[in-house]
């Protein structure tokens, strides 16, 4: 062989490794768990900072490495082909051309990049220093592309792409949840998507109506108001005066009974006021992870609800929030919940209160909650109208069938779901 034979067959060899590297770094490069690294990378690895930089810019990183991958590819193609020619004449771009195939698709594409994918983590730690080693060569390639694309894109009226929003970073981590909870881990899943879900979800979704409020009045006498806290099963209640609109405090009933005992030993008159704290009126509107945020700041477990025009609508606590994550929580003073109960007919029979979330949860639907919050909200905005008592009606394929009525409230719905049905 020539000296120009040997020259080009070992810069086409070493080409060869190169576009193998290359090949490999790109598929490490989206392959590797990206939390795995962050966790070295804190613990003080530096390989594994090196990595967690370079996902800041990932797609610039990724872009360059194409380029070399492909420009690498495109100069031992033509250095083969130049080879063959020499040894096999005219002949020689056919060989050059099945031979080049065979190996690039084997050699150069398939077996770095399954090997990659098998050992993302451990190899993209050990590349590290040789990938930024090529990106700073080839960034500047890479610059020089992107402007080119962009002036290109330019012309024909396309506007430049844009990093990924906060929206899109969401979805990706629904969906993340979505693919990895879907067999064993499926009550994980249901409270991580409440977490994602507390920042668009407001006040007033999960409020307890003022008529489902009890709450202590402060014009009667101590004694009625001792017989109530005793009966109460809450720890907390709200204390009006005047009139239900008025609501000037809240007690805490072990504050409450505190006072109470020390009133009657020194046999003083007890004032209400001593065991009340002052109201915290918050707007409707407020997103839940916002609220359960500010009950940890003001280290408060009750916040009374208004509305846009100031009235008075109910409350919500720090365990009407957390019961958004993790489900109904209750405890050996809390009433028995009745508001779904099964039939013979397969059928259920659900409280008008039960709010379109819960409802959704509880047999795995996605009826929309945007303009109502409770499922008798849902069937008097449905039907444009406030239902009869006997009325049915059909929405989202689900039956809803009015069985009792107080005023204007739905109190009670029976309510065929096809799917729970059938299953």
């Amino acid at each position: 062989m020539t000296f120009f034979l040997w020259t080009a067959f070992f810069v086409t060899v070493s080409l060869f490794l190169l576009s193998s590297f290359l090949s490999a770094a790109e598929t490490a490069l989206t392959a590797f768990s990206r939390p795995r690294i962050y966790r070295l990378a804190k613990k003080g690895n530096p390989r594994a900072k090196s990595i967690e930089r370079l996902t800041h810019k990932m797609n610039h990183a990724i872009g360059s490495i194409l380029i070399g991958n492909s420009a690498t590819n495109t100069l031992a193609t033509s250095l083969a082909t130049a080879i063959f020619m020499q040894l096999f004449d005219e002949t020689g771009v056919v060989i050059a051309t099945c031979t080049m195939t065979i190996l690039m698709l084997t050699f150069l594409e398939v077996m770095p990049k399954m090997y990659a994918i098998t050992h993302a983590e451990s190899l993209i730690l050990k590349m590290a220093p040789s990938i930024k080693v090529c990106l700073t060569i080839l960034s500047p390639f890479m610059n020089l592309v992107s402007i080119i694309s962009e002036r290109v894109l330019a012309l024909f009226g396309s506007p430049t792409p844009q990093p990924e929003g906060w929206s899109s970073t969401l979805e990706e981590l629904r969906s993340a949840i979505d693919l990895h909870g879907k067999e064993k881990l499926q009550k994980e899943s249901v409270m991580l998507h409440s977490i994602l879900d507390l920042s668009s979800v407001l006040v007033k979704e999960i409020t307890i109506h003022r008529s489902d409020v009890e709450m202590i009045n402060a014009d009667q006498s101590i004694e009625k108001v001792y017989q109530q806290v005793l009966k109460s099963p809450y720890s907390r209640l709200p204390v009006w005066k005047g009139s239900p609109e008025n609501i000037v405090g809240v007690i805490h009933i072990k504050t409450f009974l505190k006072e109470f005992v020390k009133a009657a030993h020194s046999q003083k008159k007890l004032d209400i006021k001593k065991a009340c704290v002052a109201p915290w009126f918050i707007p409707e509107t407020t997103p839940l992870l916002y609220q359960m945020q500010a009950f940890r700041q003001k280290r408060h477990h009750l916040a009374l609800v208004v509305d846009e025009y100031g009235s008075f609508c109910g409350i919500v606590t720090l365990e009407d929030i957390l019961e958004e994550i993790v489900g109904e929580i209750d405890d050996e003073h809390d009433l028995k919940n009745s508001d779904i109960r099964r039939t013979k007919e397969k059928a259920y029979l659900i409280d008008g209160a039960v709010t379109v979330r819960d409802f959704n949860r509880q047999f795995g639907l996605e009826v929309p909650d945007e303009e109502a919050s409770t499922l008798a909200g849902l069937v008097i905005n449905e039907s444009r109208d406030i239902p009869k008592i006997g009325q049915t009606f059909k929405f989202y394929g689900i039956e809803f069938k009015v069985l009792r009525r107080e005023e204007n409230q739905l109190t009670l719905l029976r309510v065929k779901i096809p799917e729970v049905e059938d299953a």
